[in-house]
């Protein structure tokens, strides 16, 4: 199935959907991946898909996550990554690039090349110092703008997310 997926590709400034790789003669894209994508999304706005302002299973807009507030300032929103709660997870189970955000968003150096060893120390000395937020490194317009991928365990997700639906089902 994967060899014929569904991809989203721009042509000339207009987002069309083609197979990763190409169909085999005379082969319809229902026969090989069980639904003809063309056609499920022949009323969609694909360049919507692409840029992720609608998620393509639902077709409905994708919620945003809402910023966290600053622990000192409840009225000021703070980037993902910046607030961890570590006594709910321990930093060494807690990705690396994670560490160095959260680091990065309290002014604390890092070497580049540090190991894990190393970065979780920092880490942890920065906890017992009570090391807070350096609000010249949190911009406002940093805030808005996505800097990089927020991976999943960096957000408090705040309520059950339905991966799938009835409606999957038709697909």
């Amino acid at each position: 199935m994967w060899k014929y997926a569904p991809v989203i590709k721009e042509e000339n400034g207009l987002f069309v959907i083609v197979p990763l790789n190409a169909l085999p003669a005379r082969v319809q894209w229902a026969d090989l991946i069980g639904f003809d994508p063309v056609e499920r999304f022949a009323n969609t706005d694909i360049q919507s898909i692409y840029h992720m302002e609608i998620w393509a299973r639902t077709l409905q807009p994708l919620a945003t996550l809402p910023l966290p507030r600053d622990p000192d300032d409840d009225s000021r929103e703070i980037p993902h990554g910046s607030i961890i709660d570590f006594n709910k997870m321990s930093p060494h189970f807690i990705a690396s690039s994670a560490l160095l955000q959260w680091l990065y968003y309290r002014g604390v150096p890092h070497p580049k090349g540090a190991r894990r060893q190393e970065l979780i120390q920092q880490v942890e000395l920065a906890i017992d110092a009570g090391q807070s937020l350096d609000h010249d490194r949190i911009s406002l317009d940093a805030a808005q703008k996505a800097q990089s991928y927020i991976s999943w365990d960096r957000i408090l997700v705040e309520a059950e997310v339905a991966w799938s639906s009835s409606t999957d089902d038709a697909l």
